[in-house]
């Protein structure tokens, strides 16, 4: 509060050492810090004279030591602004964008969506529509018989009810009656071997003392693409095909191709050289 001293200057009140006592002054009500604390009020002939700020000064500093303290415990997360328990009295929260459950088993949004684990009650209450379980996760509902056997009830390919005895299990989809359809039946073994199309002339004639070059063939296979072949003349593997013309002779080339499945697909040709004369 502001204030201007009323005492003239021969008063005999401590507080008649402050300077000039004719400017405005800042200070408390000292009534209102006696109900406080009357350990810095000053009394006069039975009367509160004033505040010893002196004192004031230290109890402030005091204050401020203990107010830094609970805000240092606050921030490092060692103490929590309402405590373990915090008590509304029956009063309202209000905004509130999200809560969290510490175990991080439940959760309110600002939507108003609610995740939880396991929800008991007595009454649930639906007003337009309810999904239980996704496609990636299908889950049955677990219901009870007047005998109390409990069997868990899902939905079947085609969207027609199925039921087995026994709760829903949780980590899986529960197993469905007989009109679920069977699991697919596995390919059929690859038995084929690959398909060896011989290129150009077979047999393929050639003079004596010529050069042979070999067109090659062509591979295919439906279980292995892309697969090729080696070859072999009169029963030699060559990476390339040589045939000797020096003279007369016949020569027969083997083609052989084998696929993933191990089955080896042959083609043989034959090379005659002749003599032009």
């Amino acid at each position: 509060m502001f204030f201007n001293y009323l005492k003239d200057s021969s008063a005999t009140s401590s507080l008649s050492m402050v300077g000039d006592r004719t400017k405005r002054k800042v200070g408390f009500i000292a009534e209102e810090v006696n109900e406080i604390i009357p350990e810095v009020v000053i009394w006069e002939e039975g009367q509160i004279d004033g505040i010893d700020y002196a004192y004031m000064t230290a109890v402030l500093a005091k204050a401020v030591q203990e107010l830094d303290e609970k805000i240092n415990e606050v921030a490092s997360g060692q103490q929590s602004i309402l405590g373990a328990e915090f008590d509304l009295q029956n009063k309202n929260i209000i905004n509130v964008r999200n809560i969290l459950s510490a175990s991080g088993n439940w959760s309110i949004d600002e939507n108003g969506k609610l995740i939880v684990k396991e929800i008991e009650t007595e009454k649930l209450t639906v007003k337009e529509s309810a999904q239980i379980g996704s496609s990636e996760k299908p889950r049955g509902i677990t219901l009870y018989d007047p005998t109390g056997d409990p069997y868990c009830v899902s939905v079947a390919v085609g969207g027609a009810l199925a039921s087995e005895s026994g709760v829903c299990a949780m980590s899986s989809s529960p197993s469905p009656s007989s009109n679920s359809p069977s699991p697919p039946e596995p390919p059929p073994p690859d038995t084929t071997a690959p398909l060896i199309t011989i290129i150009g002339d077979n047999p393929a004639t050639i003079s004596v003392g010529s050069t042979y070059v070999d067109p090659g063939a062509i591979v295919s296979d439906a279980g292995s693409p892309n697969i090729g072949y080696t070859t072999s003349v009169d029963g030699v593997v060559m990476a390339e095909v040589q045939i000797d013309t020096a003279t007369s002779s016949v020569h027969t080339i083997l083609y052989s191709a084998t696929d993933q499945a191990g089955n080896m697909g042959t083609a043989t040709k034959t090379v005659n050289v002749v003599d032009p004369d």
